[in-house]
């Protein structure tokens, strides 16, 4: 059970820990760890990022992955649609099958990243201002900050 105190009493900020080896250290010398605001609970989470040549690495192989949430959109299936009927016929190869997933795979990368760019906007500015509310609270805010969240 969460104890919401003002005043005199009031938290600003829990702690939570993180912790590495000399060994963890020496491999990842360019990290940086940071507390990120979450807007579903008074924790925060610990986001560690990664930069330099491991970061440029991880995100040369990172795997495409389809959306569940794009199945919402009904443009998404179109768009599946008509790469499918451009490659494919009833004699289609492996080969085919491959290309098509390919297309498919390219067009979709590039749909999600226009699609939804308005929507990452968003939450980063929300997250903004809830970061900027945290920082300047001093237990007057916790209803500017239930109205974010």
């Amino acid at each position: 059970m969460a104890v919401h105190r003002e005043g005199w009493y009031f938290t600003k900020e829990k702690l939570d820990k993180g912790f590495g080896n000399k060994a963890w250290f020496e491999l990842f010398l360019d990290c940086i760890v940071n507390s990120l605001s979450v807007s579903s609970s008074d924790r925060k989470l610990i986001f560690i990022q990664i930069r330099g040549e491991l970061e440029t690495e991880i995100r040369k192989h990172r795997p495409f992955r389809y959306e569940v949430a794009w199945d919402n959109r009904a443009e998404c299936g179109e768009l599946i649609q008509r790469e499918w009927l451009c490659i494919l016929n009833p004699n289609s190869s492996l080969p085919g099958v491959m290309e098509g997933l390919q297309r498919c795979k390219e067009k979709l990368s590039t749909w999600s990243k226009s699609t939804f760019r308005n929507q990452r906007n968003t939450v980063t500015d929300k997250l903004s201002q809830l970061k900027h509310l945290e920082d300047t609270n001093r237990g007057d805010k916790k209803g500017e900050l239930q109205q974010l969240k």
